[in-house]
């Protein structure tokens, strides 16, 4: 049975693993002459380029194999940023409705010593969570940032609404995790009514 190719980009991956999707954009079709790539970026690395190819159904197939170049292999795991371009050797379009981020996950077996499988998030929430505990002094987190700002700069108050937000970032992250495994989410979600 062949795996079914997703039709939007995918929010993350795994390094070494083949990744593939198509997009569908009816004004730029490979047919007439239209080539899709997408520019994939992070703090600190050059741009990794992967143009897309003719899919033969009117849409735009993207492929990153786990060898060659550029392969799924050259994504350091962390979040990348993207953002999709068409071209037709003449005229040169941004799709800003395809540019957003991804998360590319380890390899596990890329992992030597220790593995740590929190997200970002989560270590973040944990470190605020142990000051605020008093498990931690501010001094031993003074190289410590979050959003570009030193942990042990900020007040008690803004230490508890920092974890407040970073604990619904998380439960974000795990809801997510759980639709992507098809299962329910486990997020309240509240209607108000107006008189």
């Amino acid at each position: 049975m062949t795996a079914t190719i997703p039709t939007t980009e995918p929010t993350e991956f795994r390094r070494g693993d083949t990744v593939k999707f198509t997009i569908s954009l009816p004004d730029y079709l490979p047919a007439d002459g239209w080539t899709l790539r997408y520019a994939f970026v992070r703090n600190g690395k050059e741009a990794i380029n992967v143009d897309g190819t003719d899919n033969g159904d009117r849409t735009h197939l993207i492929t990153i194999p786990p060898t060659g170049d550029p392969k799924s292999e050259d994504f350091d795991a962390e979040l990348w940023y993207y953002q999709g371009t068409v071209d037709n050797g003449t005229d040169y379009h941004t799709l800003p409705q395809h540019s957003g981020r991804v998360q590319v996950l380890e390899k596990f077996t890329d992992v030597s010593g220790t593995y740590d499988p929190r997200s970002q998030t989560k270590k973040d929430l944990d470190l605020v969570q142990a000051l605020i505990d008093g498990k931690l002094a501010a001094g031993d987190v003074a190289s410590y940032s979050i959003a570009n700002r030193s942990l042990n700069k900020y007040t008690g108050s803004e230490l508890y609404a920092l974890r407040d937000r970073l604990r619904n970032e998380y439960e974000a992250e795990l809801d997510n995790e759980r639709i992507t495994q098809g299962r329910r989410s486990h997020r309240k979600h509240r209607a108000r009514f107006i008189r």
